[in-house]
């Protein structure tokens, strides 16, 4: 049976909450290609990571000018102004949230292209960033799987490290993960019994044809898939020629 990881179930639509003002307290190269921002202040108070592989968005500073529009307190909490086009955003998801110090890592896979991605690589310490004011789209593990076969690129590395940890213990786990080169490849955990692939780009290969080259293994026949990323070849990965029997 092949299932796909499916999100918390559907509620009433909710009030958009407003949107906070935070600072990057921190930047950590994790490797040449991903870099970890810690982000943290007063209003993180009350924030919430339902689950794992859940997102928050970033809003991001005007491409041209460089400028970060701030909300403004206004009656019902923060609010951009009305008379300013409301900033772009990207979704990321939160590496890991801690409560007690009021911080939130956030990893950013660095690639050639996409607003995002630009802004990650040239913020400072000390910099302030807006981001959304709650946390949504987590997913949970099936209990009924004994196999989870997870195929990324690094840009779900963050989403991949939040569902192992939420794995249970006596289950298989299998990530196949395309990342760049050798210096892209990070440590990851989880009470599963984990078996990671890394799998390195050849000169000129295009994004997916690495992870179809190297695919290999027998499937169970209880197995929940995922295919996580935001280069296309993670989505040509669906076929299943890229996962043999």
């Amino acid at each position: 049976m092949t299932t796909v990881y499916s999100a918390a179930a559907p509620t009433a639509p909710r009030k958009r909450p407003p949107p906070r003002v935070v600072e990057v307290r921190r930047v950590v190269r994790l490797t040449p290609r991903m870099t970890r921002l810690t982000l943290g202040g007063d209003q993180m108070a009350g924030f919430e990571c339902p689950g794992a592989a859940s997102h928050i968005r970033i809003f991001l500073p005007d491409a041209e000018t460089g400028e970060l529009v701030l909300p403004t307190l206004g009656p019902d909490g923060n609010a951009f102004p009305e008379d300013r086009p409301r900033p772009q955003s990207r979704a990321y998801t939160p590496r890991r949230w801690r409560p007690d110090a009021m911080e939130l890592d956030v990893d950013f896979a660095l690639h050639d292209h996409g607003p995002g991605a630009a802004w990650a690589a040239s913020v400072k310490e000390g910099d302030l960033a807006v981001i959304s004011g709650r946390a949504g789209g987590a997913h949970f593990p099936d209990p009924d799987a004994d196999w989870h076969l997870i195929a990324v690129d690094e840009s779900a590395l963050p989403a991949v490290g939040t569902l192992l940890e939420a794995l249970p213990p006596g289950v298989r786990a299998t990530v196949l993960v395309e990342v760049q080169d050798a210096n892209e490849e990070q440590e990851l955990a989880s009470p599963a019994d984990l078996q990671a692939r890394w799998i390195h780009r050849r000169e000129g290969e295009t994004p997916g044809r690495a992870r179809r080259r190297r695919a290999t293994g027998r499937r169970p026949a209880r197995r929940r898939r995922a295919n996580m990323g935001e280069l296309r070849g993670v989505r040509d990965a669906r076929d299943p020629a890229a996962f043999p029997r």
